[in-house]
This record gives structure tokens, C-alpha cells and sequence, in this order.
């Protein structure tokens, strides 16, 4: 993966340091378990930033839980952390990953995003909702598309239209008893697909199996595109309790290409 850190502003709004899931435990990426923290520093920008705010972890040494994590405090007015595989990739068909759906409030979101190769820049990713205050392109200016659990809900952004389950009768709204959403453990498979007749499909693994659901008309940008896994936050402490956790546990990610 290339990763890369941009926050809004250019004075720190919030938190220099915060607390992340996982304490390191030794080399090779070994880890506690999620409920002891590490501490995340945001480093200055005149370096770049550091770059805690990624990092993978292998808990108690073992290779077959290793995955990745990626932890943003309040610590701007607006910050996107994102990675992506160096690799670039043409007539993707369907991303798939995991990731845990806790409920970190309202202003915190992963989003998974597909960007033409020749818009792609770490430092200009579109937000999520196209009224969210990013300072950068849009989906729409920038030709790409985007899925997210905005305010922890199924959404698309195609650029021209940003749908979510808010539009119509979502059982995953209406109960929230999913017990995934208090956990930090549980990690749920996802998916965005591009269904070749002018849909796309985004899905969230349920407590049953099943996929709660959202589609939008649109497609996949044409042509070379970078697959990209980016953390949003918001001033995420502004409404939210002192003792927050800001991390995203992501895992099992697959690219699938296809013949345009």
C-alpha cells in the first residue's frame, strides 16, 4: 500500500496526540489485544505529518489475526487518512473488504473510494457527502465514486447523486440492535460493485449473514482507476463522550477485475 495524510486546516484544531486500538507489544507488528491502547502522534506538518495514525498489528504474535488499523483523533477540522495498493487496476467489477462497523458517532466514517488514476491525489480526496466540509473535489469534479456507513448507514456518492438508506424503509435504521456496532473485535464484510448495467451496489454483512443493501444509478470510472480506503473524521469529540476510540480495523481485501 502508498498511504497518505491530509488534514484541512493549518493550525491543529484539536488533539496532537490521541489514543489508538492495539498497544504494541514487540517487533514484527506484534500486538495486544484491541482493548489495551497505543498512543498516536500527529507529528508537524512542516514533516509531513508522522505516520502512526496506520499501522498493521499481528495479536499475540499471530500471524493468521494480522490486519490493518488506522486511527484519527480530533485533531483537525477536517482529516482523511487513506491507503491505497500501489498498484492501479482497469474494469474493476468489485471491491470487497472488512472492516468494523462500531458506532464511533457521527463523525467518524470509513469510505472506500474509486478514482481515475489522473485525479487520484492523497492530498485532494472527495469527502464522502458532498456537503461535508473537506475543502477538496468532489466526487463529481474528480470523476469518481464512493461507499461509506455515513452516520452509520449504507451510502453511495456517484458525484451526480448521493443515496443512502435514509431513502427508503432501512431495517438496519429502524433497529440498530446490531451487537457489531458496540464492538471493536468484530470486523464485517463489505462490499461495492459495479453491476454492468448502469448500478452500483453497496452491501454490509449483518449479524444473520445477510447484507443490509444500497443501490444508485452509476458505474465504475472507465479507464485506470487507484482503489482507495480512506478514514474520515469530522472534529469527531464535538459531540461525542471523552473517551472515544478513533480506530478502523480493516482486513480481507480483494479487487475484482473483469473484462469491459
Amino acid at each position: 500500500f502508498e498511504t497518505g495524510i491530509y488534514h484541512r486546516d493549518d493550525w491543529v484544531v484539536g488533539e496532537t496526540s490521541w489514543m489508538g486500538d492495539h498497544r504494541s507489544t514487540g517487533d514484527n507488528d506484534a500486538c495486544s489485544s484491541p482493548l489495551e491502547k497505543r498512543v498516536i502522534e500527529r507529528g508537524d506538518r512542516a514533516d509531513g505529518f508522522n505516520q502512526d495514525w496506520i499501522y498493521r498489528c499481528r495479536p499475540a504474535g499471530k500471524a493468521e489475526l494480522a490486519h490493518l488499523m488506522t486511527s484519527i483523533g480530533d485533531t483537525s477540522g477536517y482529516s482523511i487518512g487513506a491507503f491505497a495498493p500501489i498498484e492501479t487496476f482497469q474494469n474493476v467489477t468489485e471491491v470487497r473488504w472488512e472492516v468494523n462497523i462500531t458506532d464511533l458517532g457521527a463523525r467518524q466514517f470509513p469510505e472506500v473510494k474509486i478514482i481515475p488514476v489522473d485525479t487520484f491525489d492523497f492530498q485532494n480526496l472527495p469527502c464522502s457527502v458532498e456537503w461535508l466540509p473537506c475543502d477538496t473535489d468532489s466526487h463529481a469534479e474528480l470523476g469518481s465514486v464512493g461507499t461509506s456507513f455515513f452516520h452509520a448507514e449504507p451510502a453511495i456518492n456517484t458525484g451526480d447523486r448521493f443515496v443512502n438508506s435514509w431513502d427508503w424503509d432501512s431495517e438496519w435504521r429502524d433497529t440498530g440492535t446490531d451487537p457489531a456496532r458496540d464492538s471493536i473485535t468484530t470486523r464485517r464484510t463489505h462490499f461495492f460493485r459495479d453491476n454492468g448495467d448502469g448500478t452500483l451496489t453497496f452491501g454490509i454483512e449483518k449479524e444473520d449473514g445477510d447484507f443490509e443493501t444500497v443501490d444508485a444509478p452509476g458505474s465504475f470510472p472507465d479507464g485506470e482507476v487507484k482503489v482507495v480506503f480512506a478514514d474520515h473524521n469530522y472534529t469527531p469529540r464535538k459531540d461525542e463522550p471523552a473517551d472515544i476510540t478513533f480506530t478502523w480495523h480493516w482486513d480481507d481485501i480483494s479487487i475484482v477485475t473483469g473484462q469491459g
